[in-house]
């Protein structure tokens, strides 16, 4: 069957999805799921392995039913990955570009399917896939047994990319997968879904994670087979360990290379939400002391690995001292891989206190504040304003200053499906946590009507100034930046003004030696009505003085800049991926809390 699809010649020239099933023994829930994805509208590929006469006949009546769904039968059980291997070759035959993998069971949240298949046509080359958001009916041994597959991912791809290989609900590249079908021979129970991420990701497909609630119902099956599974499982592991160590040397040097969009959101934080959980866990089982112990050993295992953040960051370096010498003549005695090391060491100490902060050790006491009397005179009114970010030191100390006279709740705007679960993080290490995260896409007039309640209950918006929109319909503007030009978005200006509310600058940098946070308030807008015709000239104003006064912090320690990405080439709008039916989706603006 493989053979034969890769036979064939795919002509899909576009983003042209399908869906495809594997089910065994659950002729109860088929039904359902069907329903619940009628909706797409979308062909559907069911192979059954060998199922019973009960999910026989359900599945009879469904291709009676449904035009677009058809069944494969294998007659005796095969395995889960022998179902989907079938599956996405029928796929590949049929020239789908794309196939949506659902499980059989009830147990994904199947309203999630739009959001992947959303991404999937925005990144084409990509796996998406979903990443469990448990509910409370979890069995505990499978949730920390995911969890040991997730250590064995880490190490196979010497990375955090990969925030759930398990789960079955994803969206494959067809071509891509059948590839790596076609290379080897891959395992054709329960360990496949783990197996054919990894390849893929060696490969150099990207992989996005969005995450989404799963359910484990009292009475539902579960195919598992303790001894055999964990057998399969084994050998896996052992095979994609080997096959990680023959590819170390390549990744040190940093041939691999992965095919990926330049825009910065398709970079990931460096392990994001995920890196911060286990540096939560390591902080509470060493402590303070304990984890910075082992943050050389950390660090420098990645500094080893991320030839393109390496890259990055001694470009960067380069460009911000060159320009920084050109007006201030003065000696640099570090080499550039010696600054480069150490702009990973500040960004690994920044994690360290991103924790520190959210569990309260950092406190007003270790924050040195500049123009904050101008910030609380701006909310006197009971009105909230704009505070404009940036990626350079650590705005999370936004969080020590949330009682008090500075007391207000803070929204913080985040172009990232990973809100919820940040959000959820968040509210465990501190239940009491006024900020909240709220996820956009972009700044348009439905965002500022969505914010114009929160403002006027005196909350405050966090916006970041330095990375355009993950969609490209925001306005930019494109001025010099250290010497270079680079794109930045004008949406938080242009939010200001149609909400007639405060705009501030924020800047929060560490002073290394005094071990305190500097935390500086520029007020640019008192939150006046402009006349229409003004507003252009008044955001470009805002925007250009945004800019000077970035250049102005980052120039005083270029090593806490965190964006690791070429920041005048990635923070441009690009056109390869064209916005479309974005409207009446650029905002979630459901207060996302973690209860």
């Amino acid at each position: 069957m493989v053979a034969d699809a890769l036979s064939m010649t795919n002509n899909a020239s576009t983003f042209r999805p399908c869906i495809i099933i594997p089910i065994y023994n659950h002729g109860e829930t088929i039904k359902q799921v069907i329903d619940d994805l009628s909706s797409l509208n979308l062909r559907v590929i069911i192979v059954d392995d060998g199922s019973d006469l009960t999910t026989q006949y359900a599945l009879k009546k469904l291709v009676s039913q449904f035009k677009s769904v058809s069944v494969t039968r294998f007659d005796k059980n095969k395995g889960k990955g022998a179902a989907l291997i079938r599956a996405l070759s029928q796929a590949y035959i049929e020239g789908f570009s794309h196939a949506l993998q659902v499980d059989a069971d009830k147990q994904h949240h199947l309203p999630d399917a739009v959001k992947l298949l959303k991404k999937a046509e925005e990144t084409p080359d990509a796996l998406v896939t979903g990443v469990p958001i448990y509910d409370n009916d979890v069995p505990r041994l499978r949730f920390y047994a995911r969890y040991l597959t997730h250590f064995w991912v880490w190490l196979e791809t010497l990375s955090f990319e990969i925030q759930d290989s398990m789960i079955g609900f994803r969206v494959y590249p067809v071509k891509s997968a059948m590839n790596v079908i076609r290379q080897c021979r891959l395992p054709h129970r329960m360990a496949f879904d783990t197996e054919i991420m990894v390849r893929l990701f060696w490969e150099g497909v990207p992989v996005y994670s969005i995450p989404t609630p799963i359910s484990y119902p009292k009475q539902g099956k579960s195919h598992f087979k303790m001894f055999w599974d964990n057998v399969g499982l084994t050998i896996m592991h052992t095979r994609l360990v080997c096959g990680m160590l023959a590819r170390l040397p390549k990744r040190i040097i940093g041939k691999n290379k992965v095919k990926r969009s330049t825009h910065w959101s398709s970079f990931k934080e460096q392990g994001g939400w995920l890196a911060l959980t286990l540096t939560f866990w390591t902080y509470r089982l060493l402590g303070e002391r304990g984890l910075r112990g082992l943050l050389y050993p950390v660090i420098s295992y990645y500094y080893l690995i991320s030839s393109n953040a390496r890259k990055v960051s001694s470009t960067f370096l380069q460009q911000a001292f060159a320009y920084k010498s050109a007006s201030e003549p003065t000696p640099v005695a570090l080499t550039k891989s010696r600054h480069s090391f150490l702009h990973f060491m500040r960004f690994g100490d920044q994690f360290i206190d991103k924790v520190a902060i959210w569990t309260g050790k950092i406190s007003k006491d270790n924050i040195v504040m500049h123009n904050a009397d101008s910030f609380v005179h701006g909310l006197e009114h009971d009105k909230g304003c704009i505070l404009v970010s940036s990626h350079y030191g650590n705005n999370d100390v936004c969080r020590a200053i949330t009682q008090g006279k500075y007391a207000r709740k803070f929204n913080v705007l985040v172009h990232s499906e990973n809100a919820v679960k940040f959000n959820q993080f968040l509210a465990k290490l501190n239940p009491d946590t006024q900020i909240n995260l709220i996820e956009v896409n972009t700044i348009d007039m439905t965002v500022a009507i969505s914010l114009k309640a929160k403002v006027d209950a005196g909350e405050v918006i966090i916006v970041a100034g330095d990375r355009v929109p993950i969609t490209g319909s925001e306005r930019v503007l494109t001025c010099d930046f250290l010497g270079k030009p680079a794109s930045f978005p004008q949406g938080a200006y242009l939010l200001g003004l149609l909400l007639e509310c405060p705009i501030f600058l924020l800047f929060c940098a560490k002073d290394y030696k005094q071990k305190k946070y500097h935390m500086t308030f520029n007020k640019i807008f008192d939150g006046e009505k402009i006349p229409r015709k003004a507003r252009k000239a008044t955001i470009d104003m805002h925007c250009r003085h945004y800019v000077k006064q970035l250049e102005k912090h980052v120039l005083q320690d270029p090593l806490q800049w965190f964006n690791f990405f070429d920041f005048w080439k990635s923070n441009r709008v690009e056109s390869k991926y064209p916005e479309k039916n974005h409207k009446g989706c650029s905002v979630n603006t459901t207060d996302r809390k973690g209860n």
